[in-house]
C-alpha cells in the first residue's frame, strides 16, 4: 500500500535529523529584522529632521504687528492692475479689559463654544485633537475639527505661511505653543476676539456688534441672543450670514440656537443661562437690521465689481469667501477700470432719475459686457452703491417687454422665415409692427401652432429663459410671470452681436494661489476666451433683428438715430416697476434697469416709462464708447445678405 511521506510522523516516530539549510535559518530571520529596525531609524529620524526643520520655519507675525500685514486676495484687470482687494475692510480694535466692563458673557461664550479647555491645555488640546480624529475616522471624512482657540491665532492672524498642508498644521502647533508661552490666554484671547472673521467684510468683535446690532461695546450691552449669533459665527462667517439668502438665514437662526443651547450646557465650564433662559431667546428673532450693516459701511470705487467676483468665485471654484479674505489669492477678472469708475461718477447724476412732473426717488442698476467673451467690463449696483445695499443690477425683476426681442421677434424671423420687410395681415412690414409696437398680428402668428410654441420654450432654455411650468402662451411675450435680472438679459442679448451664439457671462478669467499655482474651476464651471459659446439662432436671424433693432434704438434714443453702431430696446412691466433698456454695439452690451427705490419707500413712487431708462442708457453708452470705441456698423459675417 502507498504510504505519503509527507504526511505528520506518529508520536512514536522518530523525527528526522534537522539538515543544515533549515540550521541557518533563524539567522537569516535576524538580519531581516535588522534591516526593519535599520529602515525604521532612519525614516524616524529624517521626520525628526524635517518636523525640526518645520517648527525652525515657522515664520510669524508678533502680536503687536499682526492687522499691520495684509493677507487679503487681490482682484486684478487683463493688464495685471490692481483693481481692489478682498479682505476684511473694516475693524476696530477693543481691549479685553474694555469688553469686560460691560460684557463680560461675551468671551465666555466664545470659549464656551469655540475651546471649552482653553484654559486647561497650553495651545494645543492634544486630548481633543485625538477625539476629533477618532471621530473623523469613524465618520470616514472631516466631521469635526480640532483647532484651540490659540491655534486659530496662530492660523489666521499669526503665520505668514498660508498654504494649506500637513506642515503648516504641524507649524500651528509649534506656534501655539510658542504664544502660550509668552502672551498668556488673555491677550491670545483679545488678538481673537479682534481679528477673527465675522462676515460681511467684517473682522473684529467690536465691528461685529456694530454692523449687525448696532451696538458700541464700550457703551452698549449685549443681550445673551446676541452673544450667541457673534459666538455661532467665526465657525461659517458667510453660510451663517445673517444678511443674507434666505437659506443663510434660516442657518444662521439654527446656528444661534445651538449656541444658546451651548452656553446653558453644564459641562467642563459653567453654565452662562438657565435652561429657561435658553428655550426663550431660541424663540426670538436674529434681531439684526440692515440699516446698521448700511450705516458703518464706507462706500468705494469698485464695490459692485468686487461683490460680484466674490460671489462668482464661490459659486465657480471650490473656495469660501473666508479663504478669499484670508489666503492672499491672485484674480484676474475682465473690468475695463476707467470705464468702471466713469459708469460709477455717471450713475451718481441725480438729473438722470427725475421725471418731468417731480422728483421721485429712482434707483437703477447698468451692466457691460463684451459680447464675444462673455466678459463683465463694469457694474454699478446703484446711485451710491456700497456693500449692504440692493444691486441693482443683479436684483432679479419682470423683464417685461424688453424679453420680446429674444422671446417673439426673433423666433418669429427664424422659424416663420420671415425678415423686416415681410408683408403682415394688417398690410404692415414686420419691420415696421415692431417699431411702432403693432405686435398683434405677429403674436397671432406665433400662436396657431402648438409645435412653434414648443420650439420657442426650447429657444428660450438656450437662452436661460425659463418660464413657470404653468405659464400660457401668451405670457412668453409679455415677459410678467418670470424673473431675470440684468446679467442674465445681457447674456441673453449676446446672441444678437455674436451673430446667433449665446456667451456665458462672467467676470472672474483665471485664480491663483500666493505660490502662482493656477486654481482650477469646479467640475463643468470652466469657461474658455469665447465664453463657452453656444448656438442659438443661425447668423441670418441674428442679423435680420439687429437691423430691426437698430431702428427702435433711433426711436427711443433720437439723439443717437445716426449711429449705426447701435441697436437696443426700451422696455417696461405692467406695474410701476421696472423700466429696462437693452443696448448694444458690435463689440459692447449695456443693460439698464431703473426703479423705484424700494429702500425710501416714504417716498412717492411713479410709474416708469422708456423715457427714464433711454435717459440712463444714452448717458451710459456716450460714456461707454468713449473707452471702448465701436467699429462703425454690424458687419454681417461672410454669406449672409440683408435682406
Amino acid at each position: 500500500m502507498y504510504r505519503d511521506n509527507r504526511t505528520s510522523p506518529t508520536l512514536n516516530q522518530k523525527l528526522p535529523p534537522r539538515s543544515r539549510t533549515r540550521k541557518h535559518q533563524p539567522r537569516m530571520f535576524d538580519q531581516n529584522k535588522i534591516w526593519i529596525w535599520t529602515g525604521s531609524a532612519m525614516i524616524l529620524f529624517f521626520l525628526t529632521i524635517t518636523l525640526s526643520i518645520t517648527f525652525i520655519s515657522a515664520q510669524t507675525i508678533p502680536l503687536d504687528k499682526v492687522g499691520k500685514v495684509d493677507f487679503s486676495s487681490v482682484i486684478y484687470d487683463q493688464q495685471n492692475n490692481v483693481i481692489s482687494k478682498i479682505g476684511a475692510q473694516r475693524n476696530e480694535y477693543i481691549s479685553m479689559k474694555q469688553i469686560m466692563k460691560l460684557n463680560p458673557m461675551l468671551p465666555k461664550a466664545f470659549v464656551k463654544v469655540e475651546d471649552e479647555r482653553f484654559y486647561e491645555h497650553s495651545g494645543v488640546d492634544y486630548w481633543g485633537f485625538l477625539r476629533a480624529i477618532w471621530k473623523n475616522i469613524l465618520a470616514f471624512g472631516k466631521s469635526e475639527g480640532a483647532s484651540t482657540i490659540t491655534m486659530q491665532v496662530a492660523r489666521n492672524v499669526v503665520l505668514e505661511d498660508r498654504q494649506k498642508s500637513y506642515f503648516r498644521k504641524l507649524k500651528e502647533i509649534k506656534v501655539a505653543s510658542s504664544l502660550e508661552e509668552e502672551f498668556g490666554k488673555d491677550k491670545i484671547l483679545e488678538t481673537y476676539l479682534n481679528y477673527i472673521s465675522f462676515g460681511n467684510q467684517v473682522k473684529g468683535i467690536q465691528m461685529a456688534a456694530k454692523i449687525y446690532f448696532g451696538k458700541d461695546l464700550t457703551k452698549n450691552r449685549l443681550d445673551p441672543q446676541e452673544i450667541a449669533l457673534l459666538a455661532g459665527l467665526p465657525k461659517a462667517p458667510y453660510g451663517y450670514d445673517p444678511y443674507g439668502t434666505d437659506e443663510q438665514k434660516h442657518k444662521s437662526l439654527l446656528r444661534r440656537n445651538v449656541v444658546l443651547a451651548k452656553m446653558a450646557e453644564d459641562s467642563t465650564l459653567p453654565p452662562l443661562i438657565s435652561q429657561q433662559e435658553k428655550e426663550r431667546l431660541q424663540k426670538t428673532s436674529l434681531g439684526v437690521n440692515p440699516k446698521f450693516l448700511k450705516q458703518y459701511t464706507r462706500t468705494s470705487s469698485f464695490s459692485a465689481y468686487q461683490n460680484l467676483v466674490r460671489k462668482e468665485i464661490t459659486e465657480r471654484y471650490d473656495l469660501t469667501e473666508t479663504e478669499l479674505e484670508n489666503e492672499g489669492y491672485r484674480i484676474i477678472t475682465g473690468i475695463n477700470a476707467p470705464l468702471q469708475l466713469n459708469i460709477e461718477n455717471t450713475m451718481k447724476n441725480k438729473s438722470l432719475f427725475t421725471t418731468p412732473e417731480q422728483t421721485v426717488m429712482l434707483n437703477g442698476g447698468i451692466i457691460l459686457i463684451h459680447p464675444q467673451s462673455g466678459l463683465i467690463r463694469a457694474i454699478v449696483g446703484g446711485k451710491e452703491y456700497k456693500t449692504g445695499d440692493i444691486n441693482w443690477a443683479l436684483k432679479k425683476m419682470q423683464p417685461g417687454t424688453s424679453l420680446r426681442p429674444l422671446t417673439l421677434y426673433a423666433p418669429t424671423i427664424a422659424y416663420r422665415g420671415m425678415n423686416e420687410k415681410t408683408i403682415l395681415s394688417n398690410k404692415k412690414m414686420l419691420g415696421d409692427a415692431i417699431v411702432n409696437q403693432e405686435i398683434d398680428p405677429i403674436k397671432t402668428l406665433m400662436l396657431t401652432s402648438d409645435r412653434l410654441y414648443d420650439r420657442v420654450n426650447l429657444t428660450n432654455k438656450k437662452l436661460g429663459i425659463i418660464f413657470p411650468s404653468d405659464s400660457e402662451k401668451r405670457e412668453l411675450w409679455l415677459g410678467n410671470n418670470i424673473v431675470m435680472n440684468a446679467k442674465q438679459l445681457a447674456e441673453a442679448y449676446t446672441v444678437f452681436p455674436n451673430y446667433g451664439k449665446r456667451s456665458s457671462v462672467h467676470a472672474v478669467i483665471a485664480v491663483y494661489d500666493k505660490a502662482g499655482n493656477i486654481i482650477h474651476p469646479k467640475k463643468n464651471q470652466s469657461i474658455n476666451a469665447s465664453g463657452n459659446q453656444e448656438t442659438v439662432f443661425n447668423p441670418q436671424t441674428s442679423m435680420n433683428t439687429t437691423r430691426i433693432l437698430q431702428r427702435t434704438a433711433q426711436k427711443s434714443v433720437p439723439s443717437l438715430s445716426k449711429k449705426q453702431w447701435l441697436a437696443g430696446v426700451a422696455g417696461k412691466t405692467l406695474g410701476e416697476d421696472p423700466g429696462w433698456f437693452i443696448g448694444f454695439t458690435p463689440n459692447l452690451i449695456a443693460a439698464v434697469v431703473v426703479v423705484n427705490d424700494s429702500d425710501r419707500s416714504n417716498h412717492s413712487k411713479v410709474e416708469i416709462d422708456e423715457k427714464l431708462s433711454s435717459q440712463l442708457f444714452k448717458q451710459i453708452i456716450q460714456t461707454s464708447i468713449k473707452h471702448i470705441r465701436p467699429p462703425r456698423t454690424f458687419t454681417p459675417p461672410q454669406g449672409i445678405f440683408i435682406k
